[in-house]
C-alpha cells in the first residue's frame, strides 16, 4: 500500500475512510478482507505522536524528532494516516522541520489534501442541512462533524471520511427528496437502520453522507442508547451553518467510545485491508476536546447515561485510552461511579459475541416492527451489492450472483462447523 494514497486532482478523489466500520457484515465473515498487522514496531512512534499531540493541545512546544527513533518513512506516513493525525501534526509543528524529509513531505501532502476536503466537505453538509430545515426536518449531525464544529479550533483537524446525520423515521421519504434535490445519488449499501448518499463537488471529491433513523445501525444497541433521549439535548453549530445542530456533548462521548469499541470488534476497511487497532489519537482528542469542555453536571449526565444505556464498560475504556496517550483529567469520583456500574453485560454482550445470530436475535428482538423485523432478515439473507462485493475483494470481477452464493455458503458452512 503507497504511503500517500490521495492526491488531489480535479477529478473525483475519494478520500479514504478509515473510521469506517460495517456492524451488519461482521469480522468473522471477512472472507478474503486481510487483517492488517503492521510489520513496523509502533510503539515508540505512537509514544513520540501522541507526546506531539498533546503539547499541541496544551498550547505547548512539541518535542524534537527522537535522534534514536529509526522508522520506515512508508510505514510511518501509514500510522500518522491511521491515527488521523496529519494536518494536526503540520499546526503543530509547521514544516515538521526536524522530521525525516520524505516523512515529512508525506505528511504534509496529506495534511494540504485534508484542508482542501474539508472546505469542500463543509461547503456540501451546511447546504444539504439547510435544505432539509428548510422542508421541516431536523438533521441531527453525530460524531466527526458535529465535534469538528463544536470542540476543534480548526473543523479541518478533525479528519474524518463522511458526516453521520440523525432523522426521525418518519421524515425517511421527505429526507431522501431533499438528498436527490441537492444532487446526492443514493449508494448500493443501504442498511436496516441507515442508508449513504454521495455526491462529487467542484473540488474534486466525492463526499458521502451516512442517514440515520436510529442512532445506531444495530436495533439493540440504538435501542440501549436511546434509553435517555438524546435528541432532546441538542447543541448548535453555528460554525457549519445557522441550521445546524448535533446532539449533546456526553450523548457524543458516548458515541465516540462506541464507534472505538466497533471498530475493535467489527473492524474497518484501508483499501482492501481490514484493521481492527482501536487505539486511535484522533479518537483519544476527541474525548480529550469533550471532556475538558464538561462541568460538573456533564459528569453527572455522563454517569447516569451510562448507567441506563448499560455503556460503562466502553466509556471507561474510551477515557482510558485518552488518560494513558494523551493524560487527560478525569474526576476520581467519575471513574469510581463508572467502575462501580461496569460490568452491565448488555451493551458489551452485543459488541463482544461471536456469534452473528446472536447478534441477529438480539436485533429482531429489539426491532420495533414486523416490518423492521423483515427488513434485517433481508438485509441478512441478501446484503446490498457494495457489502458483498467488499467481503470479497478477490473476486471483484465475479457476477453479483455468485458472490451472493459464495457468502450462503460461507455462512452454512460455519453453521455447520458450530463457529456461528
Amino acid at each position: 500500500m503507497s504511503a500517500l494514497p490521495l492526491v488531489f486532482a480535479p477529478r473525483l478523489v475519494h478520500w479514504p475512510k478509515p473510521d469506517k466500520c460495517r456492524m451488519c457484515e461482521q469480522p468473522e465473515d471477512q472472507g478474503a478482507i486481510a487483517e492488517v498487522r503492521t510489520t513496523m514496531k509502533t510503539d515508540a512512534f505512537d509514544q513520540y505522536l501522541a507526546r506531539c499531540v498533546q503539547c499541541f493541545l496544551r498550547s505547548q512546544p512539541v518535542p524534537d524528532w527522537p535522534a534514536d527513533l529509526q522508522v520506515s518513512p512508508d510505514e510511518a506516513a501509514l500510522r500518522v494516516t491511521f491515527h488521523g493525525i496529519a494536518l494536526l501534526l503540520v499546526e503543530a509543528a509547521p514544516g515538521l522541520p526536524d522530521w525525516p524529509a520524505e516523512l515529512a513531505e508525506a505528511i504534509k501532502q496529506e495534511a494540504r489534501v485534508q484542508s482542501f476536503w474539508e472546505l469542500s466537505h463543509a461547503k456540501l453538509v451546511a447546504e444539504l442541512v439547510d435544505a432539509l430545515h428548510a422542508a421541516g426536518i431536523q438533521a441531527l449531525i453525530l460524531k466527526g462533524t458535529a465535534l469538528a464544529y463544536s470542540h476543534y479550533p480548526n473543523p479541518a483537524l478533525r479528519r474524518r471520511g463522511d458526516s453521520d446525520l440523525l432523522i426521525e423515521d418518519g421524515n425517511r421519504v421527505k429526507a431522501r427528496a431533499v438528498f436527490a434535490a441537492a444532487g446526492f445519488r443514493l449508494c448500493n449499501d443501504a442498511r436496516p437502520l441507515q442508508e449513504a448518499w454521495s455526491s462529487g463537488t467542484d473540488f474534486g471529491f466525492d463526499h458521502t453522507i451516512d442517514l440515520h433513523w436510529r442512532i445506531s445501525a444495530s436495533s439493540a444497541v440504538s435501542e440501549l442508547l436511546e434509553a435517555n433521549a438524546p435528541r432532546r439535548r441538542i447543541q448548535q453549530l453555528p460554525k457549519l451553518s445557522p441550521n445546524a445542530a448535533s446532539i449533546g456533548p456526553v450523548d457524543n462521548l458516548i458515541l465516540i467510545c462506541l464507534n472505538r469499541a466497533q471498530h475493535a470488534k467489527f473492524g474497518y476497511l484501508i483499501g482492501k485491508e481490514r484493521l481492527f487497532e482501536n487505539d486511535r489519537l484522533i479518537w483519544a482528542v476527541d474525548i480529550d476536546l469533550l471532556t475538558s469542555s464538561f462541568e460538573p453536571s456533564h459528569w453527572e449526565e455522563l454517569v447516569q447515561n451510562a448507567s441506563d444505556s448499560a455503556s460503562s464498560d466502553i466509556i471507561l475504556s474510551g477515557l482510558d485510552l485518552a488518560q494513558r496517550c494523551l493524560n487527560t483529567p478525569v474526576p476520581e469520583a467519575v471513574l469510581a461511579q463508572l467502575k462501580q456500574q461496569a460490568g452491565d453485560t448488555q451493551l458489551t454482550d452485543y459488541l463482544m459475541s461471536g456469534s452473528s445470530t446472536h447478534r441477529l436475535k438480539l436485533d429482531l428482538a429489539a426491532s420495533p416492527s414486523w416490518r423492521d423485523k423483515l427488513r434485517l432478515i433481508t438485509f441478512k439473507l441478501i446484503p446490498s451489492e457494495d457489502l458483498v462485493r467488499e467481503r470479497f475483494p478477490d473476486a471483484e470481477s465475479w457476477p453479483l450472483a455468485v458472490l451472493h452464493i459464495r457468502r450462503l455458503f460461507s455462512g452454512l458452512g460455519k453453521f455447520i462447523g458450530g463457529r456461528t
